[in-house]
Order: C-alpha cells, then structure tokens, then sequence
C-alpha cells in the first residue's frame, strides 16, 4: 500500500505526449510493478494501456471510482475482490483508499459497520469511566463545544462546576488564576 519502489519505467506511460498526460510517470511505475510483481496482476499493465486506457481514465476522474455499481472496472479487473482493487485504488486515486477500506471493514464478517462507526457522545457515559485520580480531558476540533453537554450534567448531578480554559489567549489568565488561587 506504499506505493512502488520501481523508479524506472520499462515501458513508457502509455498518456505520455497526448493532449490529456491525466496519468503520473509514478503511478504508471506503481502498475508496472505491480503487474510484474502479483501473479494476480499479470498483464494488468498491458490491459491498462493496450485495451481499456479510456474506461481507465473515466475511472480516475469519477466522483466514486471505488463503487462499482457507479462505475464498473473494465474487463476482468472488475470481479477483483474489494482488497485487490485497493492497491489499484492506491496507485490511481489515493484520496479513495478510505472509503474502499470502510466498505472492506462493513463487508468482512469478523468486523462489520460498527467497525467504522463513532459512538455515541455521553457526557454522562465519560464521567463513569473518570475519578478524582482520572480526569476526563476533552481535545477539541475547530467548531466544537461540549459545554452545553458539560453544563446539563453539572444541572442532573446537582453538582457546582467552574470551567478553566485553555484556548488561544486564555492560558496566560488560567496561570494568573492558579497563581492567585
């Protein structure tokens, strides 16, 4: 899933000195090698370039070249299983690796969709899990404010609560604070 190691190309890229070069020299390197290195593969390169460069390239510039209802892979290349056409993914559309490792997760048995499902935010459930010896510590993403969530628990457990924050310009008056305190 890195990604090739093969630097030179033993055949040329076959959108090299057309109108639209939509495919890299490292991602006709990446095919190459993996033509050369999988038994699976064998011959992929020349599909590739000889009979279904066009469906190819429809497929890199799709929307969601990882669903197959939406766009069928040309050839025999479309009845690969959902793992092997990752690493072709990788090598055409890098941004769609996820999604296809999501759908791989939803589909094996032994996992499932509750693999890559985020659980339910509870205030009340994260205090359970803390104590005066573990605190609970809450990393925030741009736009997100649990205090409302935090307030509402401090309401239903009749509980006092001062907050302190640490945001951008707050922690030299939290260091006043604890200093006077």
């Amino acid at each position: 899933m890195a990604g090739a190691t093969q630097v030179e190309l033993t055949s040329p890229n076959p959108t090299t000195g057309t109108d639209d070069e939509w495919l890299s020299d490292k991602a006709w390197a990446s095919i190459l090698e993996l033509s050369g290195k999988f038994p699976m593969y064998e011959n992929f390169d020349k599909d590739f370039s000889d009979k279904y460069l066009n469906e190819w390239k429809e497929i890199y510039n799709s929307a969601k070249p990882q669903c197959i209802k939406h766009q069928p892979w040309p050839g025999k290349w479309n009845d690969l299983t959902i793992f092997n056409r990752l690493l072709i993914m990788r090598i055409l559309r890098p941004d769609k690796v996820i999604p296809l490792i999501e759908k791989l997760i939803v589909k094996e048995k032994e996992m499932g969709k509750a693999y890559i499902e985020s659980p339910p935010f509870s205030m009340g459930e994260i205090l359970k899990d803390s104590t005066n010896k573990t605190p609970i510590i809450i990393v925030l993403s741009p736009g997100a404010d649990p205090m409302s969530e935090i307030m509402e628990l401090a309401r239903e457990k009749n509980t006092r609560l001062e907050s302190l924050s640490l945001g951008k310009g707050q922690d030299k008056k939290a260091k006043d604070q604890i200093m006077l305190s």
